[in-house]
Parts: C-alpha cells; sequence; structure tokens
C-alpha cells in the first residue's frame, strides 16, 4: 500500500519542488510559464497518456472497466444535480451553472485520486 501511494505522489511533488526551483533561480520566469504550460498541457501530457495506455496490458485495462463505469455515472449524476439545482434553485445562468457543476460534479482527481482509489 505504501509503495502504490508512493508511486503515485512522489512525482507529483518532485515535479512540484521542480518547479518551485526552476522559478527560484530564475530558470523560468512568469512570461514564459504561459507558453511552457500549453505546451505541456496540449502536447506533452496527451502523449505521455497515450502512451501510458497504449503500453499497459489490456487485461489490466478491462479490470478496471467497472470502476471507470462507477466513476463516470457518479461524475454524471452530481454533474446534472449541481446544474439543474444551479438553474432552478439558484437562478443563475446557464453559464455559471455549467461552471459550478463541472468544478461539483467532476473533480480534478486523475493525478492522485484513482491511485489512491485502487490502493484502497
Amino acid at each position: 500500500m505504501i509503495q502504490v501511494l508512493a508511486n503515485a505522489l512522489v512525482p507529483i511533488f518532485v515535479g512540484l519542488l521542480f518547479g518551485y526551483g526552476a522559478g527560484l533561480f530564475r530558470v523560468v520566469d512568469n512570461k514564459d510559464v504561459k507558453s511552457l504550460v500549453s505546451f505541456l498541457m496540449t502536447f506533452a501530457l496527451p502523449s505521455s497518456l497515450f502512451v501510458v495506455i497504449a503500453l499497459t496490458p489490456r487485461p489490466l485495462l478491462w479490470e478496471q472497466a467497472k470502476a471507470a463505469v462507477v466513476l463516470a455515472i457518479v461524475f454524471l449524476v452530481f454533474f446534472v444535480a449541481t446544474y439543474y439545482a444551479s438553474r432552478n434553485l439558484g437562478k443563475d445562468t446557464a453559464a455559471n451553472s455549467a461552471v459550478l457543476a463541472l468544478t461539483l460534479g467532476f473533480p480534478n482527481h486523475a493525478g492522485v485520486g484513482i491511485p489512491l482509489l485502487l490502493a484502497v
């Protein structure tokens, strides 16, 4: 269990430390951060995810299908419930309701939440 958590959390904290160090030693300044983040989110992260999924054995992917379906259903239910509650009870605009529903319905847990869920 400790190894699974370490494999999930250590890369995140090492990346944060490298980013902090790069800013501290002025390797990256504020004007370059936008282009760096854009490159990472547009090219590097999708490429990395594709490689990991392509190299994962198919039986291992099928073992995770049940958990993926349950997560998808739960996220969609929370999204729809939050959207309609915000529109009808809060009388928000469609845009504000959508942002609220996305924030509450689809949490950003991909980096940490799924490895922790699998460990539990």
